[in-house]
């Protein structure tokens, strides 16, 4: 297994850089792990951003590996699941 680390964007709220994403994939890739709420930045994506990091999975056919422990911990922004983002892209 080789893990390969995509960017986040720390001027905007730590977001996930797609068009860096898009490139670490290759026919080798067999997932996406989207951690939200983010540790340790705290970044909690907004549902437009979601759809987004669901719709660029879709394109690449790509399932999510959804890291989600952190969700009961979002206070200030409200938390939106991957499965919640989309109804075409498996999440495990």
């Amino acid at each position: 297994v080789e893990a390969r680390y995509y960017d986040l964007l720390p001027d905007h709220g730590w977001e996930v850089d797609l068009g860096h994403l898009r490139t670490m994939v290759d026919d080798r890739t067999c997932a996406i792990l989207v951690n939200n709420p983010s540790n340790p930045c705290g970044a909690v994506y907004s549902k437009a951003h979601m759809i987004d990091i669901m719709r660029t999975a879709e394109s690449l056919c790509l399932p999510v590996i959804a890291d989600e422990v952190y969700a009961e911990m979002a206070f200030d922004d409200a938390f939106v699941s991957c499965a919640a983002a989309t109804t075409k892209v498996p999440v495990l």
